[in-house]
């Protein structure tokens, strides 16, 4: 076994304009191969649509949260973060989409950062159904030191099937 994790996002956006919104999220990752028993990011934020458009998308989101990092082994911690984040979508051809979405937690209390990064291609199958094709980096500059093997860099390839609520 290589890999044992759980990764899921909860956001929700409030319109003040047809560009400019704010938001609340919720993190939350299980990763057994970093001692990780479960991570907690709540957040709340601006965000701005630069480009929204039936075939591309990018928008920008900056805000505060709160981390909070239960391990298996060892001391807990939590700390404030900023939140940057970069969300990138282009349908190039009918059915075909690449997106890639970017977020990195820069901590407020020391020179720390942990980000992700999401590259993933989807085709559509039927209906709500498509294929997807990720690539994923997840980085801690400063993983914790009691799990030697515990790298700064996690890279994950995930081959889906996806139901997509529209």
């Amino acid at each position: 076994m290589t890999t044992r994790n759980t990764f899921g996002m909860l956001k929700y956006d409030y319109f003040f304009s047809p560009k400019l919104y704010g938001y609340l999220n919720l993190e939350l990752l299980n990763d057994y191969f970093k001692d990780l028993n479960l991570r907690t990011v709540a957040g709340t934020g601006v965000g701005y649509q630069f480009i929204e458009e039936p075939a591309l998308n990018l928008y920008f989101e900056g805000g505060i949260a709160y981390f909070n990092e239960d391990f298996r082994r060892g001391r807990d911690e939590d700390q404030m973060a900023l939140r940057l984040a970069k969300k990138f979508t282009w349908t190039f051809h009918e059915g075909l989409t690449f997106s890639n979405f970017f977020v990195v937690y820069p901590q407020l209390e020391d020179n720390e950062a942990i980000w992700r990064n999401e590259a993933k291609i989807t085709a559509a199958l039927w209906g709500n159904w498509a294929a997807s094709l990720s690539f994923i980096v997840d980085y801690d500059s400063d993983p914790p030191r009691r799990v030697p093997q515990i790298r700064k860099a996690d890279f994950l390839m995930l081959l889906g099937i996806q139901y997509n609520f529209n």
